[in-house]
């Protein structure tokens, strides 16, 4: 914009009672099918401490409260498995957490170690 401001809109606020289900097919597998048709894609959860997160990115310990990122990556390799004889893919895939203002890579193995001792991902602006 020329003002500088963005606009942010969104589309959809999920109860506490709605499923996993519900939020992957609202939120993200649109995402996931333009990925599959060359586009990047994004999902990004945005919300205070303790709004649930990490359990609709996660989930939790039983098959049907999967949360999105597993959901994302069964019907990813869905697909490619269905268009192994037409089409080739290339998958490149990042986790990241940004947590009190730093970024995390959740794909690096840290153990039980607490977040705020993991190796840090600084982002910076050129000014």
């Amino acid at each position: 914009r020329v003002d500088g401001t963005l606009d942010f809109p969104f589309e959809q606020v999920f109860n506490p009672e709605d499923s996993q289900e519900r939020v992957f097919e609202a939120a993200a597998h649109g995402v996931l099918r333009g990925f599959l048709e060359g586009y990047n894609g994004c999902i990004f959860s945005y919300g205070q401490t303790g709004s649930g997160k990490t359990y609709t990115m996660v989930g939790g310990s039983s098959y049907s409260s999967r949360g999105v990122i597993p959901r994302c990556l069964s019907k990813l390799f869905e697909y490619k498995e269905r268009a192994r004889d037409t089409k080739s893919y290339t998958i490149l895939l990042s986790c990241m957490e940004v947590y009190n203002e730093s970024g995390y890579d959740l794909l690096c193995q840290q153990g039980p170690t607490p977040i705020e001792e993991w190796p840090k991902i600084i982002v910076s602006e050129d000014l």
